[in-house]
């Protein structure tokens, strides 16, 4: 059966198949990676194993490798071997892939079955003489290790296709949706990948929500969930971009969710159409990696806050008044929380006011700080001034209350 994301890209064929076993030892119980590889005619792959029994198939990110002929031919010719050459074994050789169009996050269809690319290239040892001498080595940059995502059955000889439809944004092309960010210094391949794995529960889908979602989308956030009990009225077209007049009476939570499911259709969407409180937040939040606060009241920020403190999760908010806004980062109980800020929870005088070039832009700020914490580039918290007028961002120096009741150690 043909998988309906696959398309008819093709991008070559299996040549061969191989399953190495875990072999027991006659003197003892324990498992040893001593088993000759096999060649096999067909196979079949499951999600969360791989191939049944091969040694391979219970690492969850690792299940599969890749190899392609011209490596293979490559490497028994070479007159000094490398440590891996024959430690080595792919589970599918291939001929006609193009390896330079796959990155973690490209699916592959081959047969009935789907996977998705998790590593691209292989660690490569001190130890190895090839390494030693300062000799290149094509197996270190041309294995590819993948997971399966839709189990079916692969024989020799299978066509393989590349899916229209990548995880991490890769089209059949091999021309990257985030091609304009990978070269970003202290970004690359691994930055991708880790916002690809995370998650990020945003809680409010107004001003501020809807360039953070948009942002964190963009960006290749793996998984998004979006909270919020409002609907969309009229007064919230002049900042809340992501809805028309049509929408008016709509869910927020849900008109911001379809909208990411049409410009992102690999990104998990959960949907929350209601309010976030202290009865249902620990349940809700404690299945992703970060909160986002896009939130107009006091009260509901110092609720997420505490939360954000019991479960451990690292915690950003924004906040806007006219030209003015604020951003702050709680990214570890080093940094003041929120309610180290406002001892007290006082709500504003007023309704704050918005306007829409601020809150974009402090809500795209959100975003960035979070991205930046997801991709393993920032770890230290604080918060950041923004003055719409002068067009300027200040981070302000602030310190933690020992004596906060949320994050520190009141007597």
């Amino acid at each position: 059966m043909k998988n309906d994301i696959c398309g008819n890209r093709e991008g070559g064929s299996i040549r061969a198949i191989y399953t190495r076993q875990e072999e027991n030892s006659a003197h003892s119980t324990e498992k040893k990676r001593t088993g000759l590889a096999k060649a096999a005619a067909s196979v079949m792959l499951t999600v969360g194993e791989g191939i049944e029994g091969d040694r391979h198939g219970k690492n969850r990110e690792r299940q599969l490798t890749l190899l392609d002929e011209g490596t293979r031919d490559w490497m028994q010719v070479q007159m000094t071997e490398g440590l891996c050459f024959q430690r080595f074994q792919e589970n599918f050789l291939t001929r006609g892939l193009d390896y330079a169009v796959l990155h973690a996050g490209t699916r592959i269809c081959i047969g009935s079955a789907e996977i998705e690319i998790t590593q691209k290239g292989k660690k490569c040892f001190p130890e190895c003489g090839r390494r030693q001498l300062g000799m290149e080595c094509m197996l270190c940059g041309n294995a590819c290790f993948a997971k399966v995502v839709q189990g079916g059955t692969v024989k020799t000889g299978d066509e393989i296709r590349l899916s229209d439809i990548s995880v991490c944004g890769y089209t059949a092309e091999g021309e990257s949706r985030y091609s304009r960010q990978l070269p970003i210094l202290g970004l690359g391949e691994r930055g991708q990948t880790l916002l690809r794995k995370s998650s990020v529960l945003v809680a409010g889908a107004g001003g501020l929500g809807c360039p953070a979602i948009t942002a964190l989308a963009a960006a290749g956030v793996g998984r998004i969930g979006i909270a919020d009990g409002d609907r969309i009225a009229m007064t919230n077209l002049n900042r809340q971009f992501l809805y028309t007049p049509e929408d008016i009476g709509k869910s927020k939570a849900k008109a911001a969710g379809e909208w990411v499911k049409r410009f992102r259709p690999d990104c998990s969407v959960d949907i929350y159409e209601f309010e976030m409180t202290g009865e249902n937040v620990d349940r809700l939040a404690a299945g992703y990696d970060m909160i986002l606060l896009a939130l107009d009241t006091v009260k509901a920020r110092m609720v997420l806050n505490a939360a954000a403190r019991r479960l451990s999760l690292p915690l950003v908010d924004g906040a806007v008044d006219g030209f003015y806004g604020t951003v702050t980062a709680v990214f570890s109980g080093l940094d003041p929380c929120l309610a180290c800020l406002n001892p007290q929870g006082k709500e504003p005088e007023r309704e704050s006011l918005s306007f829409g070039p601020v809150t974009m832009q402090v809500g795209a700020a959100e975003a960035q700080t979070a991205l930046l914490y997801l991709a393993g580039m920032k770890k230290t918290g604080g918060v950041w001034n923004f003055d719409g007028k002068a067009g300027s961002m200040e981070k302000i120096p602030v310190k933690k209350n020992p004596d906060c009741k949320v994050c520190g150690n009141p007597v």
